[in-house]
């Protein structure tokens, strides 16, 4: 074996520093378009097969690599072994993270339980009004119950959250974990039609955060107030990506 690998080193110069830096260089580029691409809006599916091509790529570099060094020295050997190990282990993780349904995932399953006895509030006070108005009188209430979450009744796109359009807030401080199109990343998707609890719902999970999640509480971190929730609460039922 010693000798195998002596006569391989021989035969194979070993690899120079430009080498190195050429193929530092090379991964920093592939890593760099990941990134773009993380944040270039791609939908859900084309975006995991360019990153996993990506990371073939980048894979394939380093095995390359270590392929040629590890006749040099068996420290090489022991570290292209580890490389293995610790790429398919990252493979498995990757696959395990985006194995779950993208799609149907709802801010539901961060509730707390402010925001369920809201919700379960809201749906009691429903009910209470239609049993004793009738149709007419519990359609008056919802109708009533629209324009209070409402807020002032204007334009929900035209909000303003700490004196910010609510558009520019979401994107500086929101995007980065539920997308810029609001298709949901790291969070949940936060588009109309998937927003299908009651306004105290969302008003709760901003001001308040999610325990257990990636969730802040905006109150605390970025001194929300009420009418600031409301704004992006209005924003995001009504206002489509």
């Amino acid at each position: 074996m010693e000798h195998e690998a002596t006569a391989h080193a021989n035969e194979h110069p070993p690899t120079t520093i430009r080498q190195y830096v050429l193929i530092g260089a090379i991964l920093t580029v592939l890593t760099l378009i990941e990134l773009w691409l993380s944040y270039s809006g791609l939908p859900h599916g084309p975006l995991i097969a360019a990153l996993l091509v990506f990371s073939a790529i980048k894979f394939a570099i380093v095995v390359a690599l270590f392929m040629h060094l590890r006749f040099d020295n068996r420290l090489f050997t022991r570290m292209f072994l580890f490389g293995l190990v610790l790429a398919g282990s990252l493979l498995l993780a990757l696959l395990g993270l985006f194995s779950d349904n993208h799609d149907s995932r709802t801010v539901e399953a961060y509730a707390t339980p402010g925001a369920v006895a809201a919700h379960e509030a809201a749906a009691e006070a429903g009910g209470h009004g239609e049993g004793e108005g009738g149709g007419q009188s519990g359609g008056g209430e919802a109708a009533g119950g629209a324009t209070t979450e409402g807020g002032d009744g204007g334009d929900p796109a035209a909000g303003m959250v700490q004196g910010i359009p609510v558009a520019e807030f979401f994107q500086a401080n929101c995007a980065v974990c539920h997308g810029q199109n609001r298709e949901g990343l790291v969070g949940p998707a936060l588009t109309p039609e998937r927003l299908t609890q009651p306004d105290e719902f969302y008003h709760d999970t901003i001001l308040n955060g999610r325990p257990g999640t990636a969730m802040p509480s905006w109150a605390a971190t970025k001194g929300l107030n009420d009418a600031d929730a409301n704004a992006l609460v209005q924003f995001l039922k009504h206002v489509e990506p």
